[in-house]
């Protein structure tokens, strides 16, 4: 367990989660409600977006998946539906669309960024034939400087949180944006059915996302079943569409 880029992947949580709500607050401003801005959301303060719920599951996260990713959620954007100018529901929908896809377009523009950064060709080379860890980067003779090395680390932490928050959003459970989505989309009647069971919603997704990965890992049951190996899969598959697959090895370095 590489404990130096696990805590690379909490701060990198922190700077986007908080860009993540942000975008939100932005995106009520545009549409004609400046109640999230004066609220203080137009901000990177941690303290002003981060939840206690959400952080904590990024925490256990990263550490149950030894590195490999960190999801969680920050505090939910209060804005007034009627003012958005393009109608309350189309309006819901954009706001809690702006979340996500701002992360999305970080996470794939850090991938293009560090796919730019010029390596070794043997690195490449070693990389792939399964050579964990500092190995393939020591045996390019110190080519790639400690100083790149650890800011491709950053950077890669940046990119599959990124991409891992916009994917975990999608899904329609409150407080993630795929409930204002859904919501918004529903006919009246559906929408407040659906709105009914939103203080059950927390619970199911520390369910799923927290408490089933560690019974199943405690139980020594596949990964598979669990919920969080997927959004991992998924993640690593948009990634890796972009960068080397061999870039996975700067987590265990």
């Amino acid at each position: 367990m590489n404990i130096i880029f696990i805590a690379m992947l909490f701060v990198v949580f922190m700077l986007s989660i908080c860009i993540h709500e942000a975008a939100h607050a932005f995106m009520a401003l545009l549409l004609g409600d400046p109640g999230p801005r004066n609220e203080g959301r137009l901000s990177l303060n941690p303290l002003r977006q981060m939840t206690a719920v959400g952080t904590a599951v990024a925490i256990a996260l990263a550490f149950l998946s030894e590195g490999l990713l960190t999801v969680g959620w920050g505090k939910p954007v209060r804005f007034d539906a009627l003012k958005l100018r393009v109608g309350p529901n189309f309006g819901t929908f954009l706001v809690a669309l702006a979340g996500p896809l701002a992360n999305l377009v970080l996470g794939i523009g850090g991938a293009f960024a560090l796919q730019a950064i010029p390596q070794p060709s043997r690195f490449f080379e070693l990389a792939n034939s399964n050579l964990l860890g500092a190995t393939a980067y020591q045996r390019v003779s110190g080519s790639v400087p400690e100083v790149v090395l650890r800011g491709e680390q950053i950077l890669f932490a940046f990119i599959i949180v990124n991409v891992g928050l916009a994917l975990i959003n999608f899904i329609p459970l409150y407080p993630l944006d795929g409930y204002r989505m859904l919501f918004a989309l529903l006919p009246s009647r559906q929408a407040v059915s659906f709105r009914r069971a939103e203080p059950y919603m927390e619970l199911i997704i520390l369910f799923l996302l927290f408490f089933l990965p560690m019974l199943l890992q405690f139980a020594g049951a596949p990964p598979e079943l669990s919920p969080f190996y997927w959004i991992v899969q998924g993640v690593q598959a948009i990634v890796f569409a972009i960068v080397n697959p061999a870039y996975a090895i700067l987590s265990k370095v």
